[in-house]
């Protein structure tokens, strides 16, 4: 976990920066060097937010660790227009299972 410790601080450094005063959507994107790539979900399981959510492109392109839910559609339509608006904002959709 310590190893993670870079990312997150690269992360903090960019959440410091200063942001426009008028409200919307900010995307904050850090690439994570192949060798932390494993500890992704380690660390997920150590967050206390939900939901949790790990994904990754079956062919290694792309990989998201996430927790907490910054935005929520109770319509599909609702959904599409957020991504009509923010193309290059990624959403994941997640359904609940029984324990």
């Amino acid at each position: 976990m310590e190893q993670l410790s870079g990312l997150l601080r690269r992360l903090r450094q960019q959440l410091g920066h200063d942001f426009p005063r008028e409200a919307g959507f900010r995307q904050l994107t850090l690439v994570v060097p192949g060798h932390l790539s494993d500890l992704l979900l380690e660390w997920l399981a150590a967050q206390v937010l939900f939901p949790q959510f790990y994904w990754r492109h079956r062919e290694g392109r792309q990989e998201a660790a996430v927790c907490g839910a910054l935005r929520q559609f109770s319509q599909p339509s609702m959904a599409q227009a957020f991504v009509n608006a923010y193309p290059a904002a990624r959403l994941w959709g997640l359904t609940a299972f029984e324990r």
